[in-house]
């Protein structure tokens, strides 16, 4: 008997390779991609931050100026200066001709500046892509909204925040962050999310209202083209050549087809934390068990930054009471948690604390990039410095920062006024010029005769420009008992005098 072995197909739609019929062709995976979002910009416009930056209020005749085409203008008014009839953009003649008491105040673009960066601080916490424009901050917030639950949540969540600022704030969504601008400022409140709404509510905008130059304006205005949409309905190579590619460039921008890179906002590095403790205690060795969790996350986060720090802050909260500040300073950027916690714990060794500790908390503010210290292959005496910088560190640390002090070089040739008293910071590691270490209070007067001068001179003539002017010229010379002194002759009167000792 002959056994017949069969084929079986693997599955029972395919038909089997042996039966002469082909294989039905099955067309290749292509992998979906999804589309990627496009982007939300929401504008926080602020009119009147102008007038706030230089102390104007709105319910006086106020006004910021600046100046415009070589002529002063009116930037910003107050309330009270537009219901007079103070417009923006009015000549100087022209306002105090509507309001005689109107109080004018040049305009402070820094300290708008600085007003708008202290909000974005704030604000990053709703976006980290976040820009600052002119009396605006833009926050990309299209990856926001899952988080926050979609616009409105995020928008109630903004608003409610901004209720701690003192400032007016209109606002706007949209795709691109230059129509959110202008959307903010002429339809405050509005959201648009996709292309075809944004060119229609643009059309109907004023030409005027683009950033445009003032001649590329004139132009526009001389054939008829009033509106925004005018210009979007001409032919694109015809803008080009009668009022250049930056003109096409902005629209383009304007509209989302072409890429409007921002500036983004990066906030000054700032850690805070804090442990709360288990019980209440004033125990110097409990207190620092917290104090050496703090400085572990802190080496953590300056590690993740790069950064070093030299100054930190303690605070330590009693219950309901009070707070007691320690503020450990050192001599040079560490990041070291050992090193924290010693001056910690001489601080707290040296100053009992009056109450006990319910928890404690550590703030770092000032925050710089570290350069780690490599020790040579020779003795370069780095060590040594090291070393005797972590002296002052300690004694700093027991005795206060404003005990402990060090000297700074000042840029004057004049001994007297060439060095300085600084709280922090190395002290001077070698004098220049060979000049000795101990100056006198006051210079003396020298018999000539007495001493023997061994170099010199070294002239110095300075003091001009702040009414103490000296002329001398110093010598290193040697007393009759074989001490070392520094003295100069007054160029002015002949006059000897000895100015310092060396060791």
């Amino acid at each position: 008997m002959v056994m017949r072995q069969t084929a079986l197909p693997l599955f029972d739609d395919l038909p089997d390779p042996r039966s002469g019929l082909e294989k039905a062709s099955i067309p290749p995976f292509i992998p979906k991609h999804k589309a990627k979002p496009q982007a939300l910009w929401l504008c926080l416009r602020f009119p009147q931050i102008a007038l706030s930056a230089v102390g104007c209020l709105l319910d006086q005749h106020s006004a910021v100026v600046e100046e415009f085409a070589g002529r002063c203008v009116i930037y910003r008014a107050s309330d009270a200066a537009l219901a007079a009839g103070v417009m923006e953009g009015m000549g100087m003649n022209a306002a105090y001709a509507l309001c005689p008491d109107l109080n004018v105040v040049p305009r402070d673009s820094l300290q708008e500046r600085l007003l708008l960066a202290e909000i974005a601080v704030w604000a990053e916490q709703f976006s980290p892509i976040l820009s600052l424009a002119d009396e605006a901050i833009l926050l990309e917030v299209q990856g926001s909204l899952g988080l926050f639950g979609g616009v409105q949540a995020l928008w109630q969540q903004i608003e409610q925040g901004l209720a701690q600022w003192p400032y007016r704030v209109s606002h706007s969504f949209s795709t691109t962050p230059k129509s959110a601008q202008l959307l903010a400022q002429f339809y405050p409140g509005i959201r648009l999310e996709n292309k075809q709404a944004l060119r229609a509510c643009l059309a109907e905008l004023p030409v005027t209202c683009l950033s445009l130059s003032k001649k590329q304006k004139k132009r526009l205005d001389s054939i008829g083209v009033e509106l925004i949409g005018d210009i979007l309905r001409l032919p694109r190579d015809g803008v080009a050549r009668r009022f250049g590619k930056e003109v096409l460039h902005y629209c383009d921008q304007l509209l989302g087809e072409q890429a409007d890179p921002q500036v983004l906002v990066s906030p000054p590095l700032r850690f805070e934390s804090s442990i709360e403790l288990y019980m209440e205690s004033d125990n110097a060795a409990f207190i620092s068990q917290a104090g050496e969790e703090l400085f572990a996350r802190l080496h953590s986060f300056l590690h993740e930054q790069d950064a070093g720090v030299n100054r930190l802050l303690l605070r330590l909260f009693h219950g309901q009471t009070r707070v007691t500040e320690l503020v450990i300073g050192l001599r040079e950027l560490s990041r070291d948690p050992k090193r924290f916690l010693s001056l910690l714990d001489e601080r707290l060794n040296h100053c009992p604390l009056t109450a006990p500790v319910s928890s404690v908390g550590l703030v770092v503010e000032d925050i710089q990039p570290f350069v780690l210290r490599e020790d040579g292959l020779f003795d370069d005496g780095q060590s040594d410095d090291a070393d005797w910088q972590r002296v002052l560190e300690q004694l700093q640390g027991r005795l206060g920062l404003g005990v402990v002090q060090s000297l700074r070089y000042v840029e004057d040739h004049r001994p007297e006024k060439a060095s300085a008293l600084a709280g922090r910071g190395g002290l001077l590691a070698s004098i220049p010029n060979e000049r000795p270490t101990y100056l006198l209070p006051e210079p003396e007067i020298l018999n000539r005769a007495r001493v023997e001068l061994i170099r010199g001179p070294e002239r110095i003539e300075a003091g001009w420009w702040d009414g103490e002017a000296v002329r001398r010229d110093y010598f290193k010379a040697r007393a009759g008992d074989g001490s070392r002194l520094w003295v100069y002759r007054d160029l002015s009167t002949g006059q000897w005098y000895v100015h310092g000792l060396f060791a």
